[in-house]
């Protein structure tokens, strides 16, 4: 009798690990996605059109958030206006990509914003870009109009 007891105990302990064990893997699977940037489904005409503002800019300045690591603000200068009146530098708010939709800041690398006209939050879902080529500024002056 003692055996079997033991055996029941042993062969519950297993069990509890095989599900455990699954739970976590399911976790790390799963968690990561459920943090990821979901952005609406918005044409690039779109993005376009909700845009006060479209500018081509260096990042000059950026600085987290002590309160929130995750929230940046970031200070470009300006090199190209493709819409809209803004000049000089601007000043704009965005999130870490790796917990929002934000831009990943790098200083003296070149960016593309659309600056909308209810905040100065810029993201990914709203066309904003770190330019990796001018295709992207090229196909946006192809659509925007004459």
């Amino acid at each position: 009798m003692k055996s079997t007891k033991r055996e029941m105990k042993s062969l519950f302990e297993t069990r509890q690990r095989v599900l455990l064990a699954a739970a976590m893997i399911l976790f790390f699977a799963i968690a990561p996605q459920s943090f990821a940037c979901t952005c609406r489904d918005l044409s690039i005409v779109e993005k376009i059109e909700l845009a006060e503002n479209i500018v081509v800019a260096t990042l000059i300045e950026a600085r987290y958030v002590e309160a929130n690591p995750d929230t940046a603000f970031a200070k470009l200068k300006i090199e190209e206006s493709l819409k809209g009146t803004k000049r000089g530098t601007i000043e704009v708010h965005t999130y870490n990509p790796d917990a929002g939709c934000g831009l990943p800041l790098e200083l003296g690398r070149v960016y593309i914003l659309f600056v909308s006209r209810e905040s100065d939050d810029v993201s990914v879902c709203g066309g904003s870009a770190r330019l990796e080529s001018y295709d992207y500024v090229d196909m946006i002056r192809e659509i925007l109009p004459k």
